[in-house]
Formats: structure tokens, C-alpha cells, sequence
């Protein structure tokens, strides 16, 4: 890269989530499209337009491209609505403009064939793995119209095939660059968790663990990298001084794989005085622990930990590649809760191979976790949805439940709440109506939501919701229709 801004323009586009969009005080920092961006901001002149603050993104959308005539327009895509979402700004941008269309992301690095599958034409190039090392060199090519051949990490469609070359080198996350906070309006994502400013960043990449059933096996090769603490604590310093952060949330998918630099970031954030909190942290870091280092730990800010359950059946946890125990996850809830701290546990559902009464199993441990400690918050139940490249997507194909061929079909897919099935067959467990019930079982709303009628209205519902967890009810469930009409609400404020 030259270090000299040319005069083309790339637009990235940030899509909407899905209702939890509106459910926040704000959004979080798009943080892949930045740091994708970091090697590219000094040679293009990037603009970033974010749906999730758009009123009226067609609109919004439309006066960026007419008035800036990007060159190249790209978006991220991640399974589920995020993808939905792009594909509809693409195909809105193709009507107005002859820029060059790309994506990027978890997905399309997974998937990249099924991106040339789609009937609008909607995707001419994917960027996949790091884009700080594949989104420069590309956007060279584009902007000097030279052949994608040969470009690291770069898909494209040729003769009707599809050209894959080589994925580049991992990159050093120390050395870098920071990413280009000057493209987005910081201010505007500071979502409040119990009313503290809080600011996502990503020190680290990938996890050394190999689950079956986890993408980063394939998009991070099984590798996992870090940041320095000394590192970390410039980036640390930036976030409250320039941009009025008093908390900070940890997006790490496995912050303590290293567990003295976790324990050193965290000398750090007491110095800071910033409370903190972690998205990835696995049983086995938490066994590890000892007093001495959750007494730092508690005395530093951390307030949240997120822990990886997934399933109260140890069968089901060996086959997701899972190595503790039901007796690991009590041992830990418990260690957790004589230091105070708020304990997120995450769970799937619908996962291969398991049975009614392993899913049971799971919903008991939930129910029962929140007994043994009234800090613990229960993730809502998520539909398991496997990642290309990984054995339990293997094994999902072999059970008769095959992948989507086209990017449209990925963008369909959903999470939490799927409204192509049909509850009323009785074939078919409701797993919609148990993320509902999940998500309403603790008080996980009341620190998160930014709705008063909503955080009201969640604490009236909430024993009801744990009177249907236990009995396994779902069967009349009037809320339930109230609740996916509320949900399209949401989902359509966000991206239409």
C-alpha cells in the first residue's frame, strides 16, 4: 500500500442483526468492518454506512452512493439475518449503481460458493478470512481494474467457475494496526449495560480448543492469537479518554486461553478503574482460577462472565467436543458466585443426534443454575446451526439435514426464532417458543433492554415463562403469537 489516500471511494456496509437490534440502548461498534478497514483507511477514502442507525436506510443509502460514487461496495454477512440484510443493500445498490460488489465475513469465508449462487447477481467478488490482510490488495485490483487472480484470499466467478485463491497468513494481532475509529460516529455505539457506557473490543482471536460444532476451526485455522497487555492497555486508555467509556465488553472468543495476560489486563482495568466484562470464557479457564486470582479478578471490575455450556448432556457435550463435565458446570457456578459475579451461561438446542430428553436435561440445568445463584443469567435457547469445514456440520449433512446451495438460503436461516416451522406439528419440537421462554426466564432484560414497558412487562411474564421450562409446555401458547408479531415489528424497524 502506498500510504497516499487515492480519490476512489469504498463504501462498506454494516447490516442489521435482527430484533435484538432494538431491544439495546444502542448498537455495538461494527467492529469486523473496521478492522477489516485499518490497512486500507490511508490508500481509500472508506465510508461506512451502518443500517442499524438508519432510519430509512434505502434512503440513507441512496444519498451516499449517488453523492460519494463509490467504486467498490461491500458488506459483511454472518449466518441468519445479518446476511438477509446485506443481500437486500446490495441488490438496492445494484439498481443505482455500476460499482463493484463484494462480501466478507464469517460466512462467505466458510461458504464462498454459495455466493455466486444467487439469481439477482447480487455478489461479483468475497473477500474471506482477515481483511486486513485480503481487503487492500483487492481493492488495489479493483480500483486499477487489474485481474482478482492471484489476490490473497479472493473469490470470483470466471467462465462459471469459481476461482479461489489462496488464503494469506494469519495476521500478528500485536503489530496490528488500530483500527480507524474516525469512520464511525463513536458516540453512537456505547451501548449502556446497568447504565455504565460500554465500549466492544476484540484483543484476541480464535480459541485452542476444537470443537466440533465452532467456525473457528475454519475461518481462524485453529489458531488462537492475542494482543499484549501493553498493547491492550493503549487501546484501553483511548477508549476512556477519548471516548467516555467507564466499561468495557471483551468480544475475545476465548479471553483466558492465556490465562497470566488475562490476569494482567485485568491489573490494568483496576488501574483504569473500568468495570469489564468477557463474552469467551471456557470451564476449564474458570477450574483454574484460584481465590487469589478471582479476588483480583472481582477487585478489578470484572462484573459478567459468559461460560460455554451449551448442553446439560454430557453425551451431547462430547459430541459437540466438549470435555467437563455436569459437575464441572455446578463447580464453577458456584466458585463464580462466592466472588459476585453476574455468570452468563450459553445454551443450544436442536443440536444433531439429541434426543428429547437430553434436551430436558439441558433446560433443567438452566432452571437449576439459576437457583443456585440469583446472578446467573441463561442465554436463550439458540437453534444449533452448523458452520461449513467443521465435523458436526458433517454429521448434520450425513442426519439428512443439508446445507443451503445459495447465500439467500443462509440469510433465511434462523437462531432463535424460525418462522418456517410449523409449531402445531407435533413431528417437530417448538424451539421458537423455548428461546422465548429462556429468554424471559431470568433477568437478564433488566440490564440489558432499553425499554421500560419491555424490562416491566419481561418481570411480570418471567414466572410464567419458568412454569412452561419445567413442565416442557408449549403446546397453547397464546403469547407466543403476540411475541413473533412483536419480533417482525422489531426486525422490520431494523432493516427496512
Amino acid at each position: 500500500m502506498s500510504g497516499q489516500k487515492s480519490l476512489g471511494t469504498v463504501l462498506l456496509l454494516q447490516p442489521g442483526l435482527g430484533y435484538m437490534d432494538s431491544l439495546r440502548s444502542a448498537p455495538s461498534m461494527p467492529l469486523g468492518l473496521l478492522h477489516a478497514a485499518s490497512t486500507s483507511a490511508d490508500s481509500f477514502r472508506i465510508i461506512i454506512f451502518d443500517q442499524r442507525t438508519s432510519l430509512d436506510w434505502r434512503q440513507d443509502l441512496a444519498d451516499i452512493i449517488l453523492k460519494e460514487s463509490p467504486f467498490a461496495i461491500g458488506a459483511t454477512m454472518f449466518i441468519g439475518p445479518p446476511t438477509a440484510n446485506s443481500l437486500s443493500m446490495l441488490g438496492f445498490a445494484a439498481e443505482i449503481s455500476n460499482a463493484h460488489r463484494f462480501v466478507g465475513g464469517v460466512l462467505p469465508t466458510i461458504a464462498p460458493e454459495t455466493c455466486f449462487n444467487d439469481a439477482e447477481k447480487r455478489i461479483a467478488s468475497v473477500v474471506c478470512g482477515e481483511g486486513e490482510s485480503s481487503l487492500g490488495i483487492f481493492l488495489e485490483r479493483v480500483s486499477a481494474g487489474e485481474s482478482l487472480k492471484g489476490a490473497p484470499g479472493v473469490c470470483f466467478a470466471s467462465d462459471g467457475e469459481v476461482v479461489k485463491n489462496p488464503l494469506p497468513p494469519l495476521i500478528n494481532l500485536d503489530s496490528a494496526p488500530e483500527i480507524p475509529y474516525n469512520l464511525v460516529p463513536t458516540d453512537k455505539y456505547l451501548p449502556a449495560y446497568n447504565g455504565r457506557k460500554t465500549f466492544y473490543i476484540e484483543t484476541s482471536r480464535g480459541c485452542p480448543f476444537k470443537c466440533g460444532y465452532c467456525y473457528n476451526s475454519v475461518f481462524n485455522r485453529g489458531a488462537w492469537r492475542a494482543q499484549s497487555p501493553d498493547r491492550v492497555r493503549e487501546r484501553l486508555i483511548r477508549a476512556k479518554e477519548e471516548f467516555g467509556a467507564n466499561s468495557v465488553y471483551f468480544v475475545d472468543d476465548n479471553f483466558f486461553a492465556d490465562k497470566q495476560r488475562g490476569l494482567d489486563i485485568a491489573s490494568i482495568l483496576m488501574d483504569l478503574r473500568m468495570d469489564w466484562q468477557l463474552q469467551g470464557v471456557d470451564i476449564q479457564s474458570v477450574k483454574k482460577m484460584t481465590p487469589e486470582n478471582l479476588t483480583l479478578l472481582k477487585k478489578s471490575g470484572l462484573v459478567r462472565i459468559s461460560i460455554g455450556v451449551e448442553s446439560g448432556s454430557d453425551r451431547v457435550r462430547r459430541f459437540l467436543g466438549k470435555s467437563f463435565s455436569n459437575s464441572d458446570v455446578y463447580e464453577s457456578i458456584s466458585t463464580l458466585k462466592e466472588f459476585g459475579f453476574i455468570v452468563f451461561c450459553s445454551f443450544m438446542c436442536d443440536i444433531p443426534t439429541e434426543t428429547f430428553p437430553e434436551l430436558r436435561e439441558s433446560v433443567e440445568m438452566a432452571l437449576k443454575a439459576t437457583r443456585l445463584h440469583s446472578n446467573l443469567r441463561v442465554s436463550p435457547f439458540y437453534r444449533h446451526v452448523p458452520s461449513p469445514g467443521t465435523r458436526i456440520f458433517e454429521a448434520s449433512v450425513k442426519a439428512g439435514r443439508p446445507a443451503p446451495s445459495k447465500i439467500e438460503g443462509w440469510g433465511s436461516i434462523s437462531f432463535d426464532w424460525d418462522e418456517n416451522i410449523n409449531v402445531d406439528d407435533s413431528s417437530r419440537f417448538p424451539f421458537q417458543r423455548l428461546h422465548m421462554a429462556t429468554l424471559f426466564c431470568d433477568r437478564k432484560s433488566r440490564e440489558y433492554s432499553s425499554s421500560p414497558a419491555f424490562r416491566f412487562l419481561a418481570a411480570i411474564y418471567r414466572p410464567i415463562a419458568r412454569f412452561r421450562l419445567k413442565r416442557m409446555f408449549f403446546g397453547f401458547m397464546p403469547e407466543a403469537v403476540i411475541f413473533e408479531k412483536f419480533l417482525k415489528r422489531r426486525s422490520e424497524a431494523s432493516s427496512r
